[in-house]
């Protein structure tokens, strides 16, 4: 009578503990949530228990989610390194003091918020092969009590309705994760719970399974599984169940049709779990309804096609790389673009750095270093790569570091590389419009300001000569209005070439606007300007004097030496004085 009462006692809590986690929707709470919402229950399906706590698994660390009859928020501020933290993986077991599994650091961090502990049943919750979370419950030192078996199997059963509840929430933010579509998607999707008996008949459903078929629970636990599942799938699904029934391996998780009351045909992905309770082997079955995705797979193909299509015309290729084979996988476009057959490249890293051009190679490298060394995960390099045909066409890199080794060293890359050539040759036209004057080719006055000031400071710290010429062109108007605008400008452009041909490398010719021009001349003073000013105006006199041109140049200057106390504008001012007085006194005419 006593071992009849106990054994009902365990199936009430049997019962009890598979209402309660088919009823509970992992979807509408979080992982935290979740956990805690699962351990206060089997804390209270336990009695043995004086006490316990649950905990995950993240980032290398332990972080505590809930705990009872111990201080939580002194345990959520321990955060104890996962290595520290040792307990047996995978498996449900009584542990004698379970303190002796953690390191001595581990231990003292707990002294003062643990109390001595006797004995602890725990278990860590895996999925797809990791440790994810885990549970420990424990009976204080002076108890004379003991963990039974019903509370090891009980906690045995917990764990596995756990695992695959986990696994689910975990599946449902994976897929949020990468596609928002499919987000939306399955947040709609109800998850169906059932208990399948070794005859095949239900003997649980829960409301979802109810909302799935059309059937109440009250028709559904009168038929054997076999009824809903569409004909075609019939004779699968049995085989299946009778070998994961038998413990034998069969796949676990597929999808299946059924027919519903209506007549109506729905996919779903069916997952099973064989379980034993009182030795009684069952299975424990998940419905999750797929037609909305299964008709949205036509859709996707149709847009993953669109995608292929636009990578090939926008010139962008994607890679993934692996930084510990060195190997990587590209699609084509790029390759193509650039004159390459795929064959004709080879799969690794080295192999394509050898395009690259050597001034950009070592930046190439250095922008997934300096990433990581920052602690980032993303990181954009532009570079030239050389083409099939031998010329250079600018490439832009963005990559994002999406796996690590335990030991923070990155393993995956996956990003996509564009063909930037255009865009590199319109920042460079850019630049020489934002630097040189367009017409003469000269620096324009926003350069010669900063050229100037730059030399002003070394030759005051060097106590070094420096002057400036300041040219004006006379008459420019009239050689305008007379001989068309064409002319002035190539009055102009002559001028500018005259100067840089009769003057040193390092002097610095710039237009200053209209038809004034400044020559910044390093190391040079006053006297040695005007020598280098007489050669420019010779050559000038000699132009002049042949009848290739109808008008002739002729320019007024003025040259200043730098002592040590202008500021840029007074110096220019002073050169400016300078050029006024020698154009006051020419009477030459333009006119040949």
């Amino acid at each position: 009578m006593e071992n009849e009462e106990k054994y009902r006692v365990f199936k009430e809590k049997e019962m009890d503990m598979v209402t309660f986690i088919s009823d509970l929707d992992p979807f509408s709470m979080s992982v935290d949530d979740f956990l805690s919402t699962m351990f206060r229950k089997i804390m209270e399906l336990i009695p043995e228990a004086d006490a316990g706590s649950v905990f995950v698994y993240e980032n290398g660390k332990v972080r505590f989610v809930d705990a009872l009859h111990y201080d939580i928020n002194m345990l959520k501020k321990l955060r104890i390194d996962e290595k520290e933290f040792k307990l047996p993986r995978n498996r449900t077991l009584v542990v004698k003091n379970i303190m002796d599994y953690h390191s001595g650091e581990t231990k003292k961090r707990f002294s003062d918020e643990i109390k001595p502990i006797k004995e602890s049943l725990v278990f860590d919750l895996e999925v797809d092969g990791k440790n994810l979370a885990g549970m420990a419950l424990d009976i204080l030192e002076g108890n004379k009590k003991h963990f039974g078996k019903d509370s090891i199997r009980l906690m045995n059963l917990f764990k596995s309705f756990a695992s695959k509840s986990l696994k689910m929430k975990i599946l449902q933010k994976s897929l949020s994760q990468s596609n928002e579509e499919l987000q939306l998607l399955l947040r709609s999707l109800p998850i169906a719970v059932v208990k399948v008996e070794k005859d095949f008949k239900f003997s649980y459903v829960n409301e979802q399974a109810e909302k799935l078929t059309g059937y109440s629970s009250k028709e559904l636990l009168t038929m054997r599984f076999q009824k809903i599942i569409h004909p075609d799938f019939r004779e699968l699904t049995t085989q299946r169940a009778i070998k994961r029934l038998k413990g034998a391996k069969a796949i676990d998780e597929y999808d299946v049709k059924i027919i519903t009351k209506s007549g109506e045909e729905k996919w779903i992905d069916l997952r099973s779990e064989r379980i034993v309770l009182s030795d009684h082997p069952m299975l424990l079955v998940s419905a999750l309804d797929i037609t909305q995705l299964k008709n949205a797979q036509k859709r996707i193909e149709e847009l993953q096609k669109r995608y292929e299509l636009a990578l090939k015309y926008s010139q962008t290729s994607i890679f993934e790389s692996n930084l510990k084979t060195r190997k990587i996988e590209i699609t084509p476009e790029i390759l193509l673009r650039i004159g390459y057959d795929e064959k004709e490249i080879s799969t690794t890293l080295e192999s394509l750095r050898k395009l690259i051009h050597p001034d950009d190679l070592e930046r190439s490298k250095e922008s997934l270093k300096d990433t990581i060394s920052k602690n980032g995960d993303e990181y954009h390099v532009e570079y030239r790569i050389r083409t099939k045909s031998g010329n250079w066409v600018w490439l832009s890199e963005d990559g994002k570091i999406m796996e690590w080794d335990v030991n923070r060293e990155p393993v995956k890359v996956l990003g996509l590389i564009k063909i930037i050539d255009k865009r590199k040759r319109m920042e460079e036209q850019l630049r020489r419009y934002a630097t040189y004057d367009e017409l003469t080719g000269a620096y324009n006055r926003r350069i010669a300001m900063t050229i100037l000031e730059e030399k002003m400071k070394i030759a005051k710290r060097k106590k070094e000569p420096l002057s400036i010429c300041f040219i004006d062109v006379n008459d420019l108007k009239l050689v305008n209005d007379t001989f068309g605008h064409q002319a002035g400008d190539d009055l102009l452009k002559t001028l500018t070439n005259t100067v840089k041909e009769n003057t040193r490398e390092s002097d610095v010719i710039c237009r200053m606007g209209g038809d004034e021009f400044l020559i910044i001349l390093p190391e040079c003073s006053v006297e040695n300007a005007d020598s280098i000013w007489q050669k420019v105006k010779k050559t000038l006199d000699k132009m002049n004097s042949s009848d290739k041109k109808m008008y002739k140049i002729i320019v007024s200057h003025g040259c200043v030496q730098y002592d040590y106390q202008f500021s840029s504008d007074e110096f220019i001012s002073e050169a400016d004085k300078k050029m006024y007085l020698e154009k006051k006194k020419k009477t030459e005419s333009v006119f040949k």
